[in-house]
């Protein structure tokens, strides 16, 4: 994006409206809701679910059921939108480590193109046919409404609809919305670094306060914290990761799981015996059992299940005959043999 580009961008988010010139005698300048519009709106919402539940509109569920039943749509493909952000993730995290060796981060990018490419794909048939449902029409109203009284002409007036509906300029709004990757690159870029560097609030660059700030600038806004948070962070990377929307991602996926890591050991000391080879607690459900299990790092879950696998052949086993204790036991005498010789 051009300096002239973002600092168009810029302008827009700060002026806390979005003008569009339909032709040389008509501009229009359309506004966030302010608080009591955005209750109204929420009214309008309620009203509209009603109103759509008594003429037995389905819910997304309801959609989602008949979807299945006609086979347009199923289990595989449910799946596959449920693993492809594990994959992206997982993607991006080998793209941060990978990152010193180009070989390898110019396939993974291509990995990363068509995962992001698919999961569009794969969302847009799932979601194809929300807006026919109970809360796609709600969904409609609400933004309808907004539009009805949040549009004026250029010099403040309300706008009279004669020559546009309410459905035109929805459509010249949305059409025109920022994307994530527009924001992040807006939020660590100047003009907006110098604005945000000042004040660091909402109120501060913009002058209101955060319930009554739009959409872009509360999301400019939480960007720019996250990017500060990078840079304050004590494992701040490189400008060349921060530069990279998907690098960045792969650092902070790092990071998570370094956090889970650590909290797993901090739980394991928690409960005393910190460094024995087994620890056994008492559980009291099922959730318990998993928050349990939630604390064992993968070798042991890898251990852990062999161990349930053998026993539930067996039925029954001595301690030091389970596998990974008779090979502990003699990688030891491995070892004590090998210090004899030595």
């Amino acid at each position: 994006m051009e300096l002239y580009e973002r600092e168009y961008f810029i302008s827009r988010i700060v002026s806390g409206y979005f003008r569009h010139k339909v032709d040389e005698d008509l501009i229009l300048k359309v506004y966030s809701p302010n608080v009591d519009q955005n209750y109204e709106a929420q009214e309008v919402f309620s009203n509209a679910m009603h109103e759509a539940k008594k003429n037995e509109i389905l819910t997304k569920d309801e959609m989602l059921d008949w979807m299945i039943h006609y086979d347009v749509w199923n289990d595989e493909k449910e799946l596959l939108l449920k693993n492809l952000p594990k994959e992206l993730e997982s993607f991006k995290e080998q793209l941060y480590i990978n990152r010193h060796k180009f070989s390898h981060t110019e396939q993974i990018r291509k990995y990363i193109a068509k995962a992001k490419k698919e999961y569009v794909k794969i969302s847009n048939k799932r979601h194809e046919y929300d807006v026919s449902t109970r809360e796609g029409y709600a969904t409609f109203c609400r933004w309808n409404w907004i539009i009805e009284q949040c549009t004026f002409f250029d010099n403040g007036k309300p706008y009279d609809w004669k020559q546009l509906n309410t459905y035109d300029v929805l459509t010249l709004y949305k059409n025109d919305v920022i994307d994530e990757k527009e924001y992040r690159e807006l939020a660590r870029e100047e003009p907006w670094r110098s604005y945000w560097g000042v004040e660091k609030t909402i109120r501060g660059v913009f002058g209101v306060p955060s319930v009554e700030a739009t959409i872009e600038q509360r999301t400019i806004a939480l960007i720019s914290r996250m990017y500060d948070n990078v840079q304050e962070s004590m494992e701040c990377p490189s400008d060349d990761v921060i530069e990279d929307d998907d690098m960045l991602d792969g650092w902070f996926i790092n990071q998570r799981k370094q956090r889970d890591a650590e909290k797993k050991t901090s739980q394991g000391d928690s409960v005393g015996h910190a460094g024995a080879q087994d620890v056994y607690l008492m559980a009291d459900g099922k959730e318990d059992v998993e928050r349990i299990q939630d604390m064992n790092d993968m070798h042991a879950q890898i251990v852990s299940k062999q161990r349930h696998d053998i026993v539930e052949q067996k039925g029954k086993v001595s301690h030091e005959d389970l596998p990974d204790v008779r090979r502990d036991i003699r990688m030891q005498a491995n070892q004590m043999q090998a210090a004899k010789k030595g």
